[in-house]
């Protein structure tokens, strides 16, 4: 008994372990929807970084991997564009399935969107993503990301300069008042 376990939880591991990725090409190029400036609609260029997300069913956003070297987050390859080969949709079941992308984008550090004060996004969309498998000796392939408009980069003020511009105005409303209430202006 105890061998016909073992022997079945091997052939289900085999199975399991042979089994197909789900993937998409990792590029906008093939959209032609690039990464553009908010205020003259020229194309990114240095320092841009870029990571698409995928999620199953309003679920968590995780990050597309590259198949080779496993990145999460690349550079553009060429201004407004990226191109980091084909990625693994995490935790996907493949034979075409629809998922739902968004591509995040930034200037500065590879460190992440967050931190940045010149970012954009895509508009969220779903697809249907492709099937790969490692095992079998031939190289990677998925379909193209098909995302729905250009990728925007927008320079958002930090909340101390929002703060200032408040103040400021408030200033002003209150001088005016003052003004306004002295007799004989």
């Amino acid at each position: 008994m105890k061998h016909t376990v073992l022997k079945l939880m091997a052939g289900w591991g085999l199975v399991f372990a042979a089994q197909a990725e789900s993937t998409v090409r990792l590029n906008n190029q093939d959209a032609q929807k690039p990464v553009v400036l908010w205020y003259d609609g020229r194309l990114a260029y240095e320092g841009v970084y870029v990571q698409v997300c995928a999620s199953i069913a309003a679920g968590p956003w995780w990050p597309v991997a590259s198949v080779e070297g496993a990145r999460e987050v690349f550079p553009l390859s060429e201004p407004g564009y990226f191109d980091a080969g084909v990625g693994v949709v995490p935790f996907v079941v493949p034979e075409r399935m629809l998922v739902d992308f968004q591509v995040f984008a930034w200037q500065g550090t590879a460190d992440g969107w967050d931190d940045s004060v010149v970012k954009g996004q895509s508009v969220k969309w779903n697809q249907w993503v492709g099937s790969w498998d490692p095992g079998s000796g031939l190289p990677a392939s998925g379909p193209v990301l098909e995302i729905p408009g250009n990728i925007v980069l927008y320079a958002l003020p930090e909340p101390n300069s929002i703060a200032l511009g408040i103040l400021g105005g408030l200033a002003l409303m209150v001088r005016r008042w003052k003004v306004a209430k002295i007799p004989g202006k």
